[in-house]
């Protein structure tokens, strides 16, 4: 939990909370918490005068515990005021009063947890109050004792289950604290917001009932939509870095210290497998990437799909690495990266362990990293723990990006969240960014995909890996002479290499061509509209793109290198249609009936007039 940042040593706490408690006094005191940060200083003065606040900081600025601070001492006013009904009261008027601080994951609620139990170490015998995690929440072990106030620490989902367990009066919830709410959308807690904003919304709307925010990214559209129906009448609190408090010594170090974190920017998604598989399409297709890549995957089975989805939607300079190869040939494969000659190498984390032990360093191999790396996209954050500080390293100072792409697992999300705040402890800054697409811009590219991802299945897996060992046997300088020996044993081989490759292409499904203008995301939109304002005749000129339709599948070639038929070349004109337009040069390849009745003689009966109104001419 967040419990540094700048102080204000000239004020206390206590002066500017309203009616402070003694009581939570001491208990912050006892956990040395005295002066406010900057960041609470604000958060505590306009607690007297707005009941939604929101508070966004993008470094440890003490938000979290600030948050904590206000939320209890207003718990302990409303407590102070309630009295419980004496005599036979139903089960529900037994129920103490709950205040809520909702967190973004599971280990985050633990951390928050354990503070609050601290700070209200002195709070709970005078007040009959206890603090509750429902991070494990069980309807089986679940027991709410009478005439007990509670604090309760939960996520999203864990706390709806307990309010539809329990059922109690929503009277009874008195004020609620959401901490890195812009985390909780990202991990897939928007349908949890929405219900939650539709069952309180009342007590929210409330005169004097408190509710509160924390973010560390800025609010972006889904956030701000949220806030005009959650908290109608918010002030929000940007909190920056104050480097300009610092004196030059102190700022010089602290610049210093954070260059090499400040030059990378991690980028996370989260969704289902086939999410991310849509948004490698999407940083190869868009061009997102530029410079060498690294691919990590949880084991072998996963590089050698990747590979092969990266190879059916047209990507090339690329290559696999496979830890249990022979050390030359893993060697060669990272000398390839090194030097150029492939640009994405997809690997397992056993990579990292590879430098570690030397295996490329002796008299002739001398290698000990990846040399130019500018982006890491890491599809393995379940198993990847110490490996994630090694990526610094790989960008030698230089600006790079990584991309994480989560699993909606719990484990994985709560990965992530420790990574964030790991950044947070060890940084004073967050560079986790949400990726840039929205997710409806994700999805739209999931039927695209999708036919790419399913066809690759588990026989087609085994099929690839099967034709790379076989090709390393048949390319082997250790067979050389067993080959020149059992040349009949060589020839089944080479058969054996021909007939997987083609079972491999017989049920392959690609997407190699570019993506069309109505998939691109609004921000690459408006860069290309901007392009044509500066070059108004930038989109009106025509290319013409050569296509031979062969016996063994479609493949582009060049004017200059081939020679045209008219029967199966066609010209295609990439300019928009124009229904009001005919053009000659757009021409519809024939099927091979038709091409058939052609060369024998035959008329062609049918005509096609709602491509010829389009401007689509037979040829």
């Amino acid at each position: 939990m967040d419990i540094t940042g700048r102080l204000n040593q000239e004020v206390q706490i206590q002066e500017l909370l309203e009616g402070c408690d003694e009581n939570l006094i001491k208990g912050l005191v006892k956990n040395k918490i005295v002066h406010p940060t900057f960041c609470q200083e604000q958060l505590f003065n306009l607690n007297k005068e707005r009941d939604h606040i929101v508070i966004r900081s993008g470094m440890v600025s003490g938000k979290t515990t600030g948050l904590l601070i206000v939320l209890l001492n207003d718990f302990i006013n409303k407590m102070k005021q309630f009295k419980f009904v004496e005599g036979n009261e139903t089960e529900d008027e037994s129920v103490g009063l709950f205040s809520v601080l909702i967190t973004a994951s599971k280990d985050l609620a633990q951390k928050n947890h354990s503070v609050a139990e601290n700070i209200c170490a002195f709070i709970k015998k005078p007040y009959n109050m206890q603090v509750m995690n429902l991070s494990t929440f069980s309807e089986e072990n679940f027991t709410i004792i009478p005439k007990t106030h509670y604090l309760i620490v939960a996520t999203p989902s864990t706390f709806l289950k307990f309010a539809k367990h329990t059922k109690f009066d929503k009277k009874k919830f008195v004020n609620f604290a959401f901490d890195d709410i812009d985390y909780m959308l990202s991990f897939g807690y928007k349908g949890e917001l929405t219900n939650f904003q539709f069952f309180y919304e009342s007590e929210i709307k409330q005169e004097n009932f408190k509710c509160y925010w924390s973010a560390t990214e800025e609010l972006n559209d889904d956030l701000k939509e949220l806030k005009k129906t959650f908290l109608h009448k918010s002030v929000i609190i940007n909190v920056d870095d104050d480097y300009d408090e610092m004196d030059d010594q102190e700022r010089k170090s602290k610049q210093a210290l954070q260059f090499d974190h400040d030059q990378i920017t991690h980028y996370y998604t989260t969704g289902d497998e086939t999410t991310q598989y849509i948004i490698l399409y999407v940083l190869f297709k868009l061009r997102f990437l530029q410079g060498k890549s690294l691919i990590l995957c949880s084991d072998l089975e996963t590089v050698y799909k990747v590979h092969l989805y990266l190879e059916r939607i047209g990507q090339t300079e690329m290559q696999l690495y496979n830890h249990e190869n022979p050390k030359n040939l893993r060697y060669y494969i990272v000398t390839l990266f090194n030097t150029g000659m492939i640009k994405t190498l997809v690997s397992t984390k056993q990579l990292f362990q590879d430098f570690k032990n030397k295996d490329f360093y002796d008299k002739k191999i001398k290698t000990n990293r990846l040399k130019g790396i500018r982006n890491i996209i890491n599809l393995d954050l379940l198993d990847i723990g110490e490996e994630y500080n090694q990526f610094f390293k790989l960008f030698n100072g230089q600006t790079g990006n990584i991309f994480n792409l989560v699993l909606n697992e719990e484990k994985q999300i709560e990965n992530l969240m420790n990574r964030i705040e790991y950044e947070k402890e060890n940084f004073n800054k967050v560079n986790f960014k949400e990726f840039p697409l929205r997710r409806h811009e994700i999805e739209a590219f999931r039927y695209r995909v999708n036919n790419v991802y399913t066809s690759l299945t588990k026989k087609q897996i085994a099929s690839a890996k099967m034709l790379d060992f076989k090709k390393k046997m048949l390319k082997s300088p250790d067979m050389k002479e067993y080959y020149a020996k059992n040349i009949s044993e060589k020839e089944l081989l080479i058969e054996s290499i021909q007939k997987l490759t083609k079972q491999l292409k017989k049920h392959e499904t690609r997407c190699e061509g570019d993506v069309p203008d109505y998939l691109l995301p609004q921000f690459l939109i408006d860069q290309k509209k901007r392009a044509e304002e500066l070059d108004p005749n930038a989109n009106k000129k025509v290319k013409k793109i050569l296509v031979y339709k062969g016996s063994s599948g479609s493949q582009q070639a060049d004017e200059g290198k081939k020679k045209m038929r008219g029967d199966k070349y066609v010209y295609i004109n990439e300019e928009k249609e124009n229904e009001n337009e005919t053009d000659a040069s757009r021409l519809k390849i024939l099927s091979r009936k038709k091409q058939w009745k052609l060369r024998h003689g035959f008329k062609l009966k049918r005509v096609n007039k709602r491509l010829e109104k389009k401007g689509i001419f037979q040829s």
